[in-house]
């Protein structure tokens, strides 16, 4: 209690300071013809540097107010439809005292309204801020026709294992956001939410390292972001692409219109998957010795499709007032059909074999519904009030059946089972972001409630639905976290400096009812972060910083389901799972003249983390649950670079070397492993000139570290080639990827004093694809870009000229 009364009387300090050094601005624009009004019209305010301060419109009277502080050096640059772009200069001596009225500002008509805009200038491929790196996912060539799964191998800190599994900063626990929110798209594995994601869609990818104290405390590898926002001022935009590959297709849709004070953005997606069969072979010896060995090979056949949708309304109250109304939905399906033939030795003669003949399917579901309120004030252009409020619904429905024949020594019947599960997750939050001078002040409070349940029935013989007359296996969780932070963002001269601290207090209960045990958990992390950035010469910075990560077992690490698919191998949930605390210190250096490179290094530690384990129990089967039992420690350093060596050649190289340290008692056997992990990747594009855009991508994946063993690594290529047609509306792409690897062999090992085992998978590796998209549209005013992607540096070099335009 101590400690919230304090974090209160802090920020009632800090925003009582009453700014006396501001001065307010006003003025009025006009036609220089007919001496009429010209409204909402484009005002970017820049500082004597050139950096963009603050962004402003005229009301519909043609009258525009801002605020400054006082002997600032001002440039004022103003585009409006119809008429030349113009700027203004306001020097020091003008602002210095607490109001300045400019008068009358007249504006030189065009005789042509501009129909579309052309963007073509380019877009860095990485750039970074303070605690997080960007990758421009607009300015990437293969956009047009990947998915996000497949443009995530570029993007710096991300890798892909061999089972498809996405890794950030070396960890597989981190938090999926779309648009800085959760969303029922951010619900599930996080392979199956990128693949649902066309790249065209998005904007950029934010790589998160060492999240501020607005964010929410989990995700021990961090945040990676998906910003899918497009900046529409007046005017419509839409695309249509259609995919088809070996192994995948997709189709998708985007529309997006804004007309006077209303703004409604849409998308569609759906991608198909059926990869030619694969093969899988294991061997499980225990007590190392050959006359006790489980023998296994089979074959898998998977088809599985995804469906997404999402659509957001804003209404612009007025320039000060914001809402917006957002909702999403998604539904999958997954079928696999697996067959295996099984052979146990054992050392007392009593030998089994098998076959089985196993059928799984699942059909998942969610939505989601979003609403958000913005409030900005004409004081300062920084300074905002935000209202959240966000309801997540999810549903998987499993079934699985297996069929037991050429038994020898075998005695199991034929049985099925169901795994129903359901995740229901509100949210209220609130944050307010004061500017004082050269510190930014951002204060919130956030209430988030998670219901989790899973119903299941274990053995069902094949054939019976009495399953509906019985009481199933009920799981039932629920956890409520409540939340408050402040932060401070200051800026002194070269200097900038982001240190805060998130309080978050969880309820956690949860209910077995098979066997009538309960759970009920109550405690608090106080969650800090400490950020240092130095610039030098607007070329390079050194940045240093420190955070904590916490990461909350999700109902799919607690749920007690027992998966039985395998009768020789068993997958369980462990429902009594703690929550685990992640510390992180980090250094890096950055050079972004004329491309990008960065270096860094950093190191984490936890302890009580949350391991897979797979114990070998006395009926010879295996059992794989998960238990806080590691110690996980972490050196990390990571190399980025992106380069333009011409005008029509850029490369980009990204790298990650991890020395994991990791320790753990299993069954009263400690278990240390330890070594060097790692991921290297080249991505070339090069541009034709009004012929095509060409691109290759080479990484190397080496084997990961875990607690009883260790994965293999493997090596990925691919080429792609885009032309645009049509003045640029219609673009035609087609690659192939691992060209020169027709099947990928992925050998995983484990052992333990006990026991050794070998799982080999030998999955189809090789595809190709062609497809095919359009962009439509008509801008009645131009969109704002970037040049550097992610600040607001860009400069207007003339004082009056035309506006230039295009499509996205």
């Amino acid at each position: 209690m101590n400690r919230i009364i304090l974090f209160i009387l802090i920020n009632c300090f800090f925003l009582s300071v009453k700014a006396s050094d501001i001065c307010k601005i006003n003025g009025h624009l006009a036609d220089s013809t007919s001496k009429v009004s010209v409204n909402n019209a484009l005002l970017n305010i820049r500082n004597e540097q050139g950096d963009l301060i603050q962004v402003t419109k005229t009301d519909n009277n043609g009258n525009f107010y801002f605020t400054s502080e006082k002997h600032s050096n001002l440039k004022i640059e103003i585009i409006a439809l119809g008429f030349l772009s113009k700027t203004i200069k306001i020097s020091n001596q003008q602002v210095a005292g607490d109001s300045l009225n400019i008068g009358d500002v007249f504006l030189h008509a065009i005789e042509k309204v501009l129909q579309e805009v052309v963007i073509t200038e380019r877009k860095k491929l990485i750039t970074q801020e303070i605690g997080k790196i960007i990758y421009n996912v607009q300015g990437d060539p293969e956009s047009r026709s990947q998915n996000m799964f497949e443009m995530l191998r570029k993007v710096p800190l991300i890798s892909v294992s061999a089972e498809d599994e996405i890794i950030m900063a070396g960890k597989g626990n981190f938090k999926v956001l779309i648009n800085g929110r959760t969303s029922a798209l951010t619900v599930g594995k996080p392979s199956d939410i990128f693949k649902s994601l066309p790249a065209r869609l998005v904007q950029r990818i934010e790589v998160i390292t060492q999240p501020p104290a607005k964010y929410d405390g989990e995700g021990i590898g961090g945040i990676i972001n998906v910003i899918m926002d497009q900046k529409l001022i007046y005017g419509y935009l839409g695309g249509l692409n259609f995919g088809l590959g070996k192994m995948n297709s997709n189709t998708s849709g985007n529309f997006a219109i804004r007309s006077n004070k209303i703004s409604v953005s849409t998308f569609l997606n759906g991608f198909w998957e059926y990869p030619p069969n694969s093969t899988s072979s294991s061997i499980i010896r225990s007590g190392l010795q050959e006359s006790n060995s489980i023998y296994q090979n089979g074959g898998m056949k998977n088809r599985a499709n995804s469906k997404v949708g999402a659509f957001t309304i804003g209404y612009e109250i007025d320039t000060l007032n914001l809402v917006l109304m957002g909702a999403s939905l998604k539904k999958g399906y997954n079928d696999i059909v697996n067959q295996l033939s099984t052979s146990i030795l054992n050392f007392n003669s009593n030998n089994k074999s098998f076959l089985t003949d196993n059928y799984f399917k699942s059909n998942s579901s969610g939505g989601s519904i979003d609403l958000n309120y913005e409030r900005g004030f004409k004081k300062s252009k920084q300074q905002l009030l935000t209202f959240s409020l966000n309801y997540n619904k999810s549903s998987n429905k499993q079934i699985g059946e297996n069929f037991y024949s050429n038994k020898i020594n075998f005695d199991n019947n034929n049985f099925y089972q169901i795994n129903n599960s359901d995740l229901e997750e509100k949210v209220a939050q609130i944050d307010y972001v004061h500017p004082i001078k050269s510190i930014e002040i951002s204060v919130g409070a956030k209430f988030t409630s998670r219901d989790g349940e899973s119903e299941f029935y274990p053995s069902l013989p094949v054939g019976s639905d009495n399953f509906k007359d019985l009481e199933g296996n009920r799981f039932i969780n629920k956890q409520e976290i409540f939340a408050l932070y402040n932060s401070y963002n200051i800026k002194i001269k070269d200097w900038g400096i982001s240190v805060g601290a998130r309080l978050e207090g969880t309820n956690n209960k949860a209910d077995f009812y098979s066997t009538e045990t309960q759970l009920d958990q109550s405690y608090h992390n106080l969650i800090p972060s400490v950020l240092f950035l130095r610039k030098f010469n607007n070329t390079a910075s050194l940045n240093f910083g420190y955070t904590q990560r916490v990461q909350r077992p999700d109902i799919n690490l607690m749920n007690p389901f027992v998966n039985k698919s395998d009768p020789t191998f068993y997958f369980t949930g462990n429902p009594y799972l703690a929550p685990v605390t992640n510390h992180t210190f980090s250094l890096g250096y950055s050079w972004f003249k004329k491309g990008f490179i960065n270096i860094g290094t950093s190191y984490s530690f936890a302890r009580n983390t949350i391991q897979r384990v797979i114990e070998l129990h006395s009926d010879s089967i295996n059992y794989s649950t998960y238990y806080n039992i590691g110690k996980d420690k972490r050196l990390d350093i990571n190399l980025n670079v992106n380069y333009p060596i011409s005008n029509v050649l850029n490369i980009s190289l990204s790298g990650t070397a991890t020395y994991a340290d990791i320790n753990g008692s299993v069954s009263g056997t400690m278990y240390t492993n330890n070594g060097m992990q790692g991921n290297a990747y080249m991505y070339l594009s090069y541009t034709l000139k009004d012929i095509a855009r060409l691109s290759g991508n080479l990484g190397f994946y080496s084997p990961t570290v875990i607690l009883q063993g260790s994965s293999q690594g493997y090596l990925y290529s691919s080429f792609s080639a885009a032309k645009q047609i049509f003045k640029n509306k219609v673009t035609l792409s087609t690659s192939v990827s691992n060209p020169f690897q027709k099947y990928r062999t992925v050998e995983n090992r484990i052992k333990s004093p006990d026991f050794e085992q070998t799982h080999i998978y030998k999955n189809y590796f090789r595809n190709y694809s062609f497809s095919i998209s359009y962009n439509f549209g008509k801008l009645d005013k131009p969109i704002k870009k970037n040049k550097k992607g992610i600040k607001n540096d860009d400069k207007i070099e003339k004082t009056e000229k035309a506006e230039k335009g295009g499509t996205l």
